[in-house]
């Protein structure tokens, strides 16, 4: 499998695996029932969450999805490169 396929496979494995969409970010004081990651900076609390899902009712585990969003930095810029390279290839096809 050349290095393209296997990253593919790989972001897509980490998809597969993390918790059920929709995600939402959103700040303010932590609610304690469904929020995946939370961080306090300049006095305010981000936390991204289910949408009001309650983690129970989810696929996925804080593993898969801690995983799936420390990816997620180096994982979109790769996919954005890809489609402008494939979107390139397409519009100058002869």
């Amino acid at each position: 499998m050349n290095a393209t396929i296997e990253r593919l496979a790989e972001i897509k494995a980490r998809c597969a695996k993390a918790s059920t969409a929709p995600w939402i970010w959103e700040t303010g004081p932590y609610s304690g029932s469904n929020w995946l990651i939370g961080s306090s900076v300049d006095g305010l609390d981000y936390h991204i969450t289910t949408d009001h899902v309650h983690a129970s009712e989810l696929n996925g585990d804080a593993k898969t999805d801690a995983e799936f969003i420390a990816n997620a930095r180096q994982d979109i810029p790769w996919l954005i490169a890809m489609i402008e390279r494939l979107l390139f290839a397409f519009e100058n096809r002869p």
